[in-house]
């Protein structure tokens, strides 16, 4: 089974794949995904690359409820890729997380969820929790959280 964390990394990737699919900081996400996945080998690089364009296809030429739909779809099926890919290479969260601080840092909004929980955030984000205490935190950008999953297409402040 995964641990909670690798399952909140591979959904915060999931989600900023589609977040970054249809802005200028789609060629960082899709260059950062295709190392991740295709894990050194150029061919399977290329395989990614094909599926990461036909999201992008698929979600700007979307509009309206077909584009929350489609913007659903993709996020949970490059989620469970990721998780797909932690599972077997635990060793891709460092690389992954690399890539979702460099789509942070274009702007690109990046959550997770965990449990019954979720965060949405903007920029960078440190948590320190030790031994069931609390976690303390830095934010440089915007933060929501909630009890509650995010909506897709809900306003992100």
């Amino acid at each position: 089974m995964l641990a909670e964390a690798l399952v909140a990394l591979a959904a915060a990737g999931g989600t900023a794949l589609v977040e970054a699919a249809t802005t200028d900081a789609w060629a960082k996400a899709k260059a950062g995904f295709a190392r991740v996945l295709g894990r050194g080998d150029e061919e399977r690089a290329a395989v990614v690359e094909g599926r990461l364009e036909r999201t992008r296809a698929e979600l700007a030429s979307s509009t309206g409820e077909e584009l929350e739909r489609a913007r659903g779809a993709h996020s949970a099926e490059w989620t469970t890729r990721l998780r797909d890919a932690l599972e077997e290479h635990p060793d891709l969260a460092r690389p992954l997380n690399e890539v979702l601080d460099e789509l942070a840092a274009a702007g690109v909004a990046v959550s997770a969820e965990t449990g019954s929980h979720s965060m949405v955030v903007g920029r960078d984000v440190s948590n320190v929790a030790n031994s069931g205490g609390i976690a303390a935190g830095v934010v440089h950008g915007n933060l929501s959280t909630s009890p509650h999953p995010p909506v897709p297409g809900a306003e992100r402040s």
